[in-house]
């Protein structure tokens, strides 16, 4: 019903390859919000599905995002996000580490990943049916191997705004 969930620390959710953490709406609404203030957010086999953005009208003043990561050191492991809405899937920001696997589909009106002003080494990112941009960086500097976009509305990589990328 609209709920939001929010983190102000650090966090850790450790799945495995054989007993995944699957972190479900119920109703198709609601957002998630990590903000760990600079510390820790470990996320590894992990699957995270159907919130909104859209369900949350007071919630678009801070955030564009169902699922955000903000202010925090990360490292994502076999992360799937799927049937996330609002201005983007996942949207992290002020935040440096590592994503080693990330996997995003379906219902983003804009971009699937969004990340703005953030260090990152990214090993993999495949993201499907983006209604915008499949993969946006801004203020950030990526370095990354495998990057895969199918079935996005504008570009499947957008570069931009003072962005250092490295493949």
């Amino acid at each position: 019903n609209s709920a939001r969930l929010m983190f102000n620390g650090p966090v850790s959710l450790n799945g495995t390859k054989q007993y995944p953490i699957n972190v479900k709406s119920l109703d198709g609404t609601g957002i998630i919000v990590f903000s760990s203030r600079g510390g820790l957010v470990k996320i590894t086999h992990t699957n995270f599905k159907d919130f909104n953005l859209l369900s949350n009208i007071p919630d678009k003043v801070f955030t564009t995002s169902a699922l955000n990561i903000t202010d925090a050191k990360i490292y994502l492991e076999n992360v799937y996000v799927k049937n996330v809405t609002g201005e983007d899937a996942l949207n992290i920001v002020n935040s440096k580490g590592h994503i080693a696997s990330l996997f995003i589909t379906g219902n983003s009106l804009s971009d699937c990943l969004d990340v703005d002003f953030s260090n990152l080494f990214i090993n993999e990112l495949i993201t499907k049916n983006c209604g915008n941009d499949g993969i946006d960086f801004s203020f950030s500097t990526i370095e990354g191997n495998v990057f895969t976009s199918q079935n996005v509305g504008d570009k499947a990589l957008s570069v931009g705004e003072n962005t250092i990328l490295k493949l």
